[in-house]
């Protein structure tokens, strides 16, 4: 992002000769090869990078922007050097510089010519037959697309690509192309000096490469990869890091995948290897998770549940978490890590499976072999997922001549099963009903919270809900696991509350504020936290708190206030011609303060807010507003046009139908007399509002709630 000229870039290189800033000391150690912890020895230096172009070194590095590509490239050896700056992104400044850089230098030597070296010759890679009962005699292979593809190395996702042009290989790393000489049977030199090795593959093993001495890392051949459409589509979508402010987009476009970045721009990227994609100088990998093995609902012939995952005790006996209940209620409706689940419905991966051996022989003909292989999962750090997305029908014992055949054999499978995995039943919990609920997941430690809403916060419902949402996702990332309860009993579809809702978080819709006391008895010491938004919500929670106070001794309750209602109440009804007296307005202030009562903690969204609260006496308050951070689409100001308001409506006499209605009456007349009758006004938003609907013409779009506003922007 530094902005200069071919002719200040020209100083610069002279400086590298002459010295005159910084001194020669500084520009050696600009140029000194980086090392990693391992003596690595890479090919990039201080904000530079060396490298060779038809065998002659060069060192420079080039540059991005959005909209602008630039290349400073130096062959010191030649005393040559090329600036290349372009004001598009469609350039390729870096085989524009190796071009011109080719016309001042005099052509190299073949590749493919016969070179001397340690007193024998090496071939070239042209292929030829080879002696009777004898592999190539030159030592080079007969076909270098034998060798061509990517290699990789453990824990390295960026991977060398050897190429085969012709009767020549050619290896790219760091988005540089470097030849590979032949110096024997498998062996290559690189640049000079440097020597790759390769190994043939074979009995499953693929081919590998070394490059440098044999303390150097191993790099394997890739299974090379033509996913199909449907499986790109699995990689799409934007993929954002807080920590770098930089998001990613990823399409499928006429059956490749394309990366979109505002910086980037348009890059078509090639598959290579499992989940790895490349294009340009740019590598990307996806990673999935550590799943060992993935499993559903069991359900019985009359409906009824028969596992929403299972649990184990620490006796070495297990259960069937939800036996008997609804299995759409709640509970079992959300993914979790589970201890294990029922051979009748197991998901893993076949290649684990063999390498673990498969189910124990201890545990023929059935009945334990499920768990037993669940349980030497997690003892690998690999997880045993409940997905309740998955859901079979279930004959339970039909397999056993009787049901009571079928329980004698757990039993004695149970005691095998003991003594097998002493250690790892002792984190296991002693079998109680009070203990279902820490025993249903298979993660002890997790700090538990409980949060209270109106209902599942979308954040396209606005009014708080947004900044509801941030919350609640705020609390998953940093690692607690959370139960939402809505007080309102809506009839809203799983798949509704679950849009923008994490799977990982358990919904008790349905239950509303009737049942908010029967809920907090069966769960009575189960979470350390309860988060109650809005003030009607706190004042449910305190009448639950005022009959039982012996509930909560343990319990840190946090009211969120969202918002103090009681000023926007005021203007409401003095909007609508009432009269309220200073009396009053300080009464319903008092009052609603006097909500956080039985909070030990108070969030207020801002500075003026926390003060209210404070000045009523309430010790422990903190501020959280709601930032929603910029994410500026490519469309440059020229290309937009019109007005946009985005906001949901909840009725005629609500804030944002007040801000509309004033906008369209009052506003929006001058801006057309001002600006043309060409521009519109689009309303986007959840709307409950008749006299919304109304103002809606050709020149005002009311277009209600729209699941992606981006191309509105």
């Amino acid at each position: 992002s530094l902005f200069t000229t071919v002719e200040d870039l020209a100083h610069w290189n002279r400086n590298f000769t002459t010295g005159e800033v910084g001194g020669h000391d500084v520009l050696r150690g600009l140029q000194a090869h980086g090392m990693l912890d391992d003596g690595t020895r890479l090919s990039y230096a201080f904000g530079l990078a060396h490298g060779t172009h038809r065998g002659r070194r060069t060192i420079g590095h080039g540059g991005t922007d959005a909209s602008y590509r630039s290349e400073f490239l130096r062959f010191p050896d030649e005393d040559l050097a090329v600036a290349v700056l372009c004001n598009t992104d469609t350039a390729r400044p870096g085989r524009l510089a190796r071009g011109i850089a080719d016309v001042f230098l005099p052509p190299p030597p073949s590749v493919a010519a016969p070179v001397r070296e340690a007193g024998r010759q090496a071939a070239s890679l042209r292929p030829r037959a080879a002696a009777p009962g004898r592999s190539d005699a030159g030592g080079g292979p007969a076909d270098p697309a034998s060798l061509a593809g990517y290699y990789r190395r453990p824990g390295n996702d960026v991977p060398l690509r050897l190429i085969a042009r012709g009767d020549n290989l050619v290896l790219l790393a760091g988005g540089v192309e470097q030849p590979l000489r032949p110096a024997g049977a498998g062996r290559f030199r690189l640049a000079g000096t440097t020597e790759v090795a390769f190994t043939p593959g074979g009995g499953g093993h693929p081919p590998t490469l070394r490059v440098g001495d044999p303390t150097r890392p191993v790099y394997s051949r890739a299974v090379p990869v033509r996913p199909s459409a449907e499986a790109l589509a699995a990689y799409a979508g934007s993929y954002y890091s807080d920590d770098l402010a930089v998001e990613y987009t990823f399409r499928v476009e006429a059956g490749r995948l394309v990366l979109w970045n505002r910086k980037l721009g348009r890059i078509t990227l090639a598959p290579t290897f499992a989940d790895g994609f490349h294009g340009a100088a740019w590598y990307f990998t996806f990673h999935r998770d550590d799943a060992g093995a993935v499993a559903g609902k069991l359900i019985y012939p009359d409906g009824t549940l028969q596992e929403a995952g299972g649990i184990i005790w620490k006796d070495g006996s297990c259960s069937g978490y939800g036996r008997g209940d609804d299995p759409f209620a709640g509970p079992y409706m959300y993914r979790r890590d589970v201890d294990y689940c029922s051979g009748a419905f197991l998901l893993t991966r076949r290649d684990l499976f063999e390498e673990m051996n498969g189910f124990d022989e201890s545990f023929k003909p059935a009945y334990y072999e499920d768990t037993d292989y669940c349980l030497r999962l997690r003892e690998r750090q690999l997880r045993v997922v409940f997905d309740p997305d998955a859901v079979v029908l279930h004959h339970e014992f039909a397999s056993s001549p009787s049901t009571k055949d079928a329980i004698d054999l757990q039993e004695s499978h149970r005691k095998i099963f003991t003594e097998k995995h002493k250690q790892s039943l002792t984190e296991c919990l002693v079998r109680s009903d009070l203990n279902i609920a820490k025993a249903r997941s298979a993660i002890r430690n997790e700090s538990r919270i409980l949060f209270i809403d109106d209902r599942a916060p979308h954040p396209s419902l606005g009014s708080g809900y947004p900044r509801s949402h941030t919350i609640l996702t705020g609390l998953l990332e940093k690692g607690h696991f959370v139960t939402l309860y809505p007080l309102a009993e809506l009839n809203e579809s799983w798949t509704s509350v679950y849009q923008d809702i994490p799977r990982v978080v358990e919904v008790m819709s349905g239950m509303g504020a009737r049942r908010l006391e029967e809920f907090l008895e069966s769960r009575l010491g189960y979470y350390e936290t309860v988060v109650v938004s809005r003030p009607h919500n706190m004042q449910v929670m305190n009448m639950v708190i005022r009959a039982h106070p012996e509930w909560f001794r343990k319990t840190v309750v946090i009211y969120d206030a969202e918002a103090l209602t009681t000023h926007r109440e005021v203007s409401r009804r003095e909007l609508r011609g009432e009269a309220v007296s200073e009396i009053e307005h300080k009464t319903m202030l008092d009052n609603e303060l006097e909500l956080s009562a039985f909070a030990d903690s108070v969030i207020a969204v801002s500075a003026s807010e926390r003060e209210a609260f404070t000045e009523h006496g309430v010790n422990h308050v903190f501020e959280l507003g709601h930032v929603v951070p910029p994410r500026p689409t490519l469309r440059e100001f020229e290309e937009r046009s019109g007005f946009l308001f985005v906001g949901a409506i909840y009725g005629d006499m609500t804030s944002n139908a007040d801000a509309v209605r004033w906008f369209v009456e009052d506003i929006f007349p001058r801006i057309l007399e001002s600006l043309g009758p060409e521009v519109t006004l689009s309303v986007i938003g959840h709307n409950e509002s008749d006299e919304i609907r109304e103002l809606a013409g050709d020149r005002v779009r009311i277009l209600g709630r729209v699941d992606d506003v981006t191309e509105y922007y």
